[in-house]
């Protein structure tokens, strides 16, 4: 009987040993590296839909009734957009609404604010690379001597605007644009 219940106690703690390593073991292994996280619903940029909580269906009154009043620019919106679009600009969060001056419809919602990312983790602050390894070659590209570029995804409602330095060339995108697919001919001008 002596040497059974040795056997027993002698299992028992060797079933103890394995238990106890397994727990440290577990408790040490490395911990696999978390997975990108999907842009939360109001950090979204939704190509053909819109930035946030703004989407391409609100209108200009819309906007301004979320976000406060608009300061609308004349002079915009620059070389590379159409002169029949009015520039609407806010300042926190950082939207701009490009709307046609005889409508009240959003034709165009663009941002500037680093933190609102696609669903490919793509923003302001990403390289042409980067834009590029995420959607593939752009359908059509604006672009002017000395002036920014904008790679545009008409399919896909979307457009990155790539800042211009003299001496660098063009540098990480500056602007992030949503608009209806199909429909870059109307806020763009292309060749």
């Amino acid at each position: 009987m002596r040497s059974l219940g040795w056997f027993v106690r002698m299992c028992g703690a060797v079933v103890l040993s394995l238990v106890i390593a397994a727990g440290v073991r577990a408790q040490t292994s490395p911990t696999p590296p978390p997975h990108p996280q999907t842009p939360s619903a109001a950090m979204l940029i939704a190509g053909g839909r819109g930035i946030g909580a703004w989407t391409l269906d609100s209108t200009l009154s819309d906007l301004v009734f979320t976000l406060g009043p608009s300061e609308q620019h004349l002079s915009q919106p620059g070389p590379l957009i159409r002169d029949d679009l009015l520039w609407h600009e806010w300042s926190d969060p950082p939207i701009v609404a490009l709307v046609q001056a005889t409508a009240v419809a959003v034709q165009a919602l663009g941002t500037t604010a680093a933190g609102y990312l696609t669903l490919e983790r793509v923003g302001v602050g990403a390289t042409t690379d980067q834009v590029q390894a995420a959607y593939g070659d752009p359908e059509i590209v604006v672009q002017s001597p000395l002036e920014p570029k904008v790679v545009i995804y008409n399919g896909r409602g979307l457009a990155f605007q790539f800042a211009y330095d003299a001496v660098k060339g063009y540098g990480p995108a500056e602007q992030v644009w949503v608009f209806h697919p199909r429909q870059a001919r109307s806020i763009w001008r292309l060749p």
